[in-house]
């Protein structure tokens, strides 16, 4: 039996193997490459690697949908494929691809055939095939065994700050990327580098004698991370919060009413919110409405100090 990461995409469900697969994040601000394939649409820096991301439709030669705050991207080895929004993982086994199965042309070679589990069919990407970049399309220079030099990552970064300047329209500050998210009927914020993932409310298992905040333990690729109600840390009632957030420390899933988007806001829409109390001390005016700045980090780890946080926009 083969493990297999279901993706949810426009054209149907996709499998990935799901030994192949590192993690899964929310999409960074990625480098433009000039002269790049199409389907290669930039690259981001990870600790000391350089990863290209693919995008799938585009690897397929049609146009992508627009990007949302659900289509994560899957990092396998050394790249990231956009797909679509991860779903769930499971058991099943390799069938040949029918000649019938109804898929795009430029899609069959990147299959490897049908994954079949319980309940299900879905079409199994050959993530050697998607993921492959020609030598020619290398972001810097050809990568050496031991890695990109010195020389590499120099150009790198200074393609990435010509490309943070241009984004935030030659003013001295680049903007930041920040979470938008509902809870009670009030907008929240938060900054994108607080969060690992964004993901559903899958099973929690209840904790007896938790404090109300905590909804209980989830399994998460092998590893039991807590859930709590990011509207009860706040001083909200408690419902039956079906979205959330990762965070990348503490170790914790926030569960919220519903995952607007990702923005890019400057620096100079962020003003204090005067003396509200809690966390939630900076306003993010936006055009469309304001939004209150979180610090999810220090909300989460007041479940183990059992202090109340109370913040809203005004």
């Amino acid at each position: 039996m083969t493990r297999f990461l279901l993706i949810h995409h426009p054209s149907g469900w996709l499998a990935l193997d799901a030994s192949r697969i590192q993690r899964l994040m929310a999409r960074p601000r990625l480098v433009r490459l000039a002269g790049a394939a199409p389907y290669l649409v930039g690259a981001f820096q990870l600790g000391d690697a350089v990863i290209p991301v693919v995008d799938l439709d585009l690897r397929w030669g049609i146009p992508p949908p627009p990007p949302s705050l659900q289509d994560l991207l899957v990092l396998a080895g050394a790249a990231a494929l956009r797909a679509g929004e991860p779903r769930d993982l499971v058991e099943g086994h390799l069938e040949p691809l029918p000649p019938d199965w109804a898929v795009l042309p430029e899609a069959r070679p990147l299959l490897q055939g049908l994954a079949v589990f319980p309940g299900g069919v879905a079409a199994a990407l050959d993530l050697d095939r998607v993921l492959e970049t020609p030598q020619h399309l290398s972001l810097c220079a050809s990568p050496t065994p031991e890695g990109w030099s010195d020389e590499d990552l120099r150009v790198l970064e200074e393609r990435a700050s010509a490309y943070a300047r241009e984004r935030s329209h030659s003013e001295g500050t680049p903007p930041r990327a920040l979470a938008l998210f509902i809870l009670g009927g009030e907008r929240y914020a938060s900054d994108v580098r607080e969060i690992r993932e964004f993901l559903t409310v899958g099973q929690v298992i209840a904790i007896p004698g938790a404090p109300p905040a905590v909804k209980g333990l989830t399994q998460i690729r092998g590893r039991l991370v807590p859930v709590l109600d990011l509207g009860v840390l706040l001083g909200k009632a408690l419902e039956g919060r079906e979205q959330a957030i990762r965070l990348v420390h503490p170790e914790a899933i926030l569960a919220v009413d519903r995952i607007e988007e990702v923005r890019e806001v400057q620096e100079a829409a962020i003003r204090p919110l005067g003396a509200a109390p809690g966390l939630g001390r900076w306003k993010v005016e936006l055009p469309d409405g304001p939004a209150v700045l979180l610090d999810l980090g220090a909300l989460a780890q007041t479940r183990q100090e059992g202090r109340g946080i109370v913040g809203g926009v005004s």
